[in-house]
């Protein structure tokens, strides 16, 4: 069993199947600010991806207690999380939406024929009311499949 468990922990983490596909940049900057919406094209197809911050309390945007504060997302404590909606841009009614998803980070998130990497989420108060130069920071990535 000793045997074993050392073959596991030295072998290091299981293998994502999603580790193999080729992930470039999204373009979007958190200095943006946030809700925010922006065309992607990818496999021939073009999406709308929106990108919003839910927060449970208005005080995160109004309250000059949060003035100079940078939220590090999610934040489970505070309630904080960016929500990823993407959609097919020719597409109406019901088709249009390819899904919706609370982002982890450096969890893969499927989305139709998309998956989604983010690094890092970090959002000024200033960024939730709108765009400028707060201090907020987006990394993420996306990758097209073959499904």
């Amino acid at each position: 069993m000793v045997g074993l468990l050392q073959q596991i922990t030295s072998a290091g983490p299981p293998a994502v199947p999603d580790d193999a596909l080729i992930y470039s940049p999204l373009p979007a900057t958190a200095d943006d600010g946030f809700p925010q919406a922006f065309l992607l094209s990818a496999g021939g197809v073009v999406f709308r991806l929106t990108m919003a911050v839910y927060y449970p309390d208005p005080a995160f945007i109004v309250s000059r207690d949060f003035a100079s504060l940078i939220f590090e997302l999610p934040d489970a404590d505070r309630g904080l999380y960016l929500n990823l909606k993407l959609e097919y841009e020719q597409r109406t009614g019901p088709e249009r939406l390819v899904g919706a998803r609370r982002v982890v980070i450096d969890l893969p998130i499927a989305l139709g024929p998309l998956r989604f990497r983010f690094k890092r989420i970090r959002v000024a108060q200033g960024n939730l009311r709108g765009p400028g130069a707060f201090g907020s920071q987006l990394l993420a990535e996306a990758a097209v499949t073959d499904g």
